[in-house]
Formats: structure tokens, sequence, C-alpha cells
């Protein structure tokens, strides 16, 4: 499960990252090109809207993914209490004859 943690890390890192610089870049771009400064705000206003959304889009998967992990996780473990229950109760059994 530890390699999983790490790969949705890894992978919610370079997303972020991703988001980070090309918002950068667009930005850079818009400022350097010949525009009003009222065009230039509203396509910076823009852009910022369409990241904003990006960005809680990435977060609502994030969750996602983190609750399918967690859910899994559950399992996992009530599956080994389950196992762990029946093993004392045959050890017991084992003991008792």
């Amino acid at each position: 499960m530890e390699n999983g943690n790490r790969s949705s890390s890894a992978a919610g890192s370079f997303l972020l990252g991703s988001l980070i610089g090309g918002a950068a870049g667009y930005i850079a771009a818009l400022l350097l090109a010949p525009r009003s400064g009222e065009e230039t705000q509203a396509e910076i206003l823009a852009q910022a809207r369409a990241l904003r959304d990006r960005a809680n889009e990435a977060v609502l998967e994030g969750r996602r993914s983190l609750e399918e992990q967690v859910g899994r996780g559950r399992h996992t473990v009530a599956e080994w209490l389950e196992q762990g229950s029946e093993l004392l109760d045959d050890r017991a059994k084992e003991l008792a004859s």
C-alpha cells in the first residue's frame, strides 16, 4: 500500500507542478503580448478561473482516489481481523481438547 501512496503523491505533485508551470507561462505570454490593459486583465481573469476549476477537479479526483484507497485498506484490515479471530478460535478449540 505504501507504493500506492508514493505514486499518488508523485502524480499529485506532477499535476500541481504542471498546473503552476502552465499558468505561469500563460500569464507571462499574456503580459508580453501587445494588448490593452483591460484585454489582458480580462484574459488573465478568465484563465485564473479556468485554472481554479482544473485545480478543483484535481482535488476532487485526489479525494476520490484517497477514499478508494482507504476503503480498500479498511477491507483488508477487516479480512485480517476475521482471519485472526478464526485462528484464535481454532487454537482455543485445540487447547480445549
